[in-house]
């Protein structure tokens, strides 16, 4: 049942004031923490798992690169990737059942 949770597709929602990332490591992102937000191509290199599950072409949770710890909630066949830099973090999405450029846009539109 764990193993499922883990692949279960992730759903967004714009909410008035934040992002809302649901599924297994669900998370909330508030606008005003947002800095910067893009369409990217790749992912970072991953050096290990930190606290995060790989499985086939999806990896969810927190993975080192040599920049330091990010989020991942991606599907790996599903490029383009959201980025979205907090003043905490750095976050990478795209989701199989989203029209992620659509999730990028509305971002874009209630960051300011």
């Amino acid at each position: 049942m764990v193993l499922y949770s883990g692949l279960s597709e992730t759903n967004f929602e714009i909410l008035s004031n934040r992002l809302l990332i649901e599924g297994s490591h669900s998370k909330e992102i508030p606008f005003n923490e947002i800095r910067n937000v893009d369409l990217v191509d790749n992912l970072p290199s991953i050096i290990k798992k930190s606290n995060g599950i790989e499985f086939g072409q999806n990896m969810r949770g927190y993975f080192l690169t040599k920049d330091g710890k990010i989020y991942l909630n991606v599907n790996l066949k599903n490029p383009p990737f959201l980025k979205i830099i907090t003043i905490n973090e750095t976050i990478y999405l795209s989701n199989v059942n989203s029209n992620i450029e659509s999730v990028y846009n509305k971002i874009l539109d209630n960051v300011k």
